[in-house]
């Protein structure tokens, strides 16, 4: 095992949980719909990409150890939709 991999997994899961848990608090406190709309999808995208990966490497950890980078990227299409869903609201708004 490499001797950084454990840093870049914490640094990893760091950041998906940010992704969780920041718009997740801040959407609350948000009056403009335009930005909660954001944020939804930010969260939505996340967890669309972050549960099932979380889900397949704890329940099926032998199964899916070797394959589980190319599953995280076929999950990793759901939040690029909300990207894209995003991008596309910023397009209509600044027309």
């Amino acid at each position: 095992m490499e001797p950084y991999f454990h840093l870049y997994g914490a640094y990893y899961e760091l950041t998906q949980m940010s992704m969780i848990f920041i718009p997740a608090a801040l959407l609350p406190n948000i009056s403009d719909s335009f930005t909660r709309a954001h944020l939804g999808d930010l969260l939505m995208g996340t967890l669309l990409f972050v549960i099932p990966s979380l889900f397949l490497a704890a329940v099926q950890h032998d199964k899916f150890n070797m394959t589980l980078p190319s599953l995280m990227c076929h999950f990793a299409l759901f939040f690029a939709l909300f990207l894209v869903r995003m991008a596309r609201r910023e397009i209509t708004v600044s027309r």
